[in-house]
């Protein structure tokens, strides 16, 4: 009994420990703090004006500054997971186009989550795994999206695209990208900006499911709640990860539709508990997009020091973050859901996002040339390579042609040594496309000496132009 009392009074000693600890430690973080309703931009403009508290206890403003250029990282998520296969060339050209009208360093992280026929993952040289879009240009990408046309080419590629998929939704990949971003920046990223694009968002929101056992256990159905990826809000607060969900209504042919109001939900929670906004995608390829980088950059980015709120033995429950400005009778408030983490919680994962590489214009295609030890009139590639690995000093160069067709996508790897100056272009043969007068390739192009990478693709044919 004695011995029992002693462990029983340890214990207690460790959790009264631990949690004074946690109501002891302090540290100073960051949070983006995103214009609502005339707050931040008229009201959030000097710390002396501001309050803070998290769960009703007081936290110091330290300084309040507006969102600098270059400042945070920012990442682009297209989702094909949570998208019908006839919206996919509406969801990269509104990213590609994007990123060809905004200018930020460091650039944004492209990422996809989900198979496509646009997203092909390779694997070329030793270890290198590439995630590659497998698509043309920006300018067919958008005439796709505008028309709700495929190109004859892709027809079948995208008949089995969506079988797979089928008329709901998935989303199996959301989850996992969620994880991954919240394992892949830490306090010296932040804020980070996480641009999501997709059609359903009802993944991040809270619902019931039934859910039934065997019926030889005799036990009727029970509902099951299923808690969206971001219960773990307590993992992302310190790289303070701000969500702006970029809502896409189905599209038939040339028309897009509104989009759902459960799916319209779903991206509220997403950004109501990490502190962003939803938009809907209207107009042009990238409008949209632009005008949520744009109004994004109007937030303002606090620093605040306070007492973590994460120590003990359990996970930390997110708590009301409250910043307010103004008369005490009447104040302006600002809030989101916020933990505050000891400073290194954050444990990089070794896999983390791999970013999609994207068309490259220095990368040339053109069908027709002599392919060493190839017959007269076989099929060949003349591929034109960009200054950059020309010039570069001499080593090992890695290629891979991709095949887009009904049966999936055919490969067939090169390997060369090229010398430093030596010549602009290089000509392959296309084994997997004999006797015929138009095909869909897809290039993978990895340059050791200078670690150039990059990927182009296009149908070529005997009477096609450059590509």
């Amino acid at each position: 009994m004695f011995k029992w009392r002693n462990l029983i009074a340890g214990f207690l000693n460790v959790m009264l420990g631990l949690s004074f600890g946690a109501d002891t430690a302090k540290r100073v973080f960051k949070v983006l703090a995103e214009p609502g309703e005339g707050v931040v931009a008229d009201v959030f403009s000097r710390a002396s004006d501001l309050t803070a508290s998290l769960d009703k206890r007081p936290y110091t403003v330290r300084s309040v500054e507006p969102l600098k250029p270059g400042e945070g990282r920012t990442v682009i998520v297209v989702d094909f997971s949570a998208n019908t296969p006839a919206n996919d060339a509406c969801l990269l050209a509104e990213a590609l186009s994007t990123l060809g009208r905004i200018h930020e360093t460091p650039p944004p992280v492209l990422v996809a989550v989900g198979d496509s026929r646009f997203r092909s993952h390779v694997t070329i040289g030793p270890g290198r795994d590439l995630d590659v879009y497998a698509g043309g240009d920006l300018q067919v990408l958008t005439s796709e999206c505008e028309s709700g046309h495929s190109p004859e080419s892709w027809k079948l590629l995208l008949e089995k695209d969506k079988a797979v998929r089928g008329s709901s939704l998935q989303h199996f990949g959301s989850g996992s990208t969620f994880e991954a971003l919240r394992n892949s920046f830490t306090s010296q990223d932040a804020p980070v900006r996480v641009f999501w694009l997709a059609e359903g968002f009802d993944t991040f929101v809270y619902w019931k499911t039934p859910f039934c056992l065997p019926v030889r256990t005799r036990v009727g159905c029970q509902d099951v709640i299923l808690a969206p990826p971001f219960e773990g809000i307590e993992r992302i607060s310190e790289s303070d990860l701000t969500f702006f969900p970029i809502v896409f209504g189905e599209r038939h042919g040339g028309r897009l539709r509104e989009p759902s109001r459960r799916y319209i939900k779903g991206a509220e929670a997403l950004a109501g508990s990490t502190g962003g906004f939803v938009s809907i995608v209207s107009g042009s390829p990238g409008d949209t997009l632009v005008h949520a980088f744009e109004r994004s950059r109007a937030g303002v980015v606090l620093t605040l020091e306070g007492p973590v709120t994460t120590g003990g033995v359990g996970p930390a429950k997110a708590r009301t973050l409250q910043i307010s400005a103004g008369d005490k009778g009447h104040p302006v408030t600002w809030r989101r859901p916020f933990v505050v983490n000891p400073e290194g919680s954050i444990q990089l994962s070794t896999h983390g996002l791999e970013p999609m590489s994207v068309h490259s214009a220095n990368l040339g295609l053109r069908y027709g040339c002599q392919a060493p030890d190839a017959s007269a009139g076989e099929p060949s590639l003349e591929l034109t390579l960009p200054p950059e690995v020309v010039n570069s000093p001499s080593g090992q160069m890695d290629i891979e042609l991709g095949y887009p067709n009904e049966s999936g996508l055919k490969k067939q790897r090169f390997t060369f040594t090229r010398t430093q100056g030596g010549p602009t272009s290089i000509c392959l043969p296309l084994i997997h496309a004999p006797g015929v007068t138009k095909v869909l390739v897809v290039v993978v192009l990895l340059d050791h000496a200078s670690g150039w990478v990059g990927t182009t693709a296009g149908e070529i044919g005997a009477r096609s132009a450059d590509r």
